[in-house]
């Protein structure tokens, strides 16, 4: 992951779409449906973001 850039998941076939960036150790994504960040650990950064992606949408629509 290089610079910040668009990522998108698909969740029950829509696509949703969140901007990431890796600062440090840290991933930020963020969305209309807010943001999030977490470490890296043991994932890639793409991966991670799109978790956090993920995991923003399902808490804005009620699916935690």
């Amino acid at each position: 992951m290089i610079g910040p850039h668009d990522i998108v998941v698909e969740i029950d076939e829509i696509p949703y779409i969140g901007r990431c960036e890796l600062k440090g150790e840290t991933v930020v994504v963020t969305s209309e449906f807010g943001s999030k960040a977490l470490e890296v650990g043991e994932l890639p950064p793409d991966v991670v973001a799109k978790r956090l992606l993920a995991a923003l949408v399902r808490e804005a629509e009620g699916h935690v």
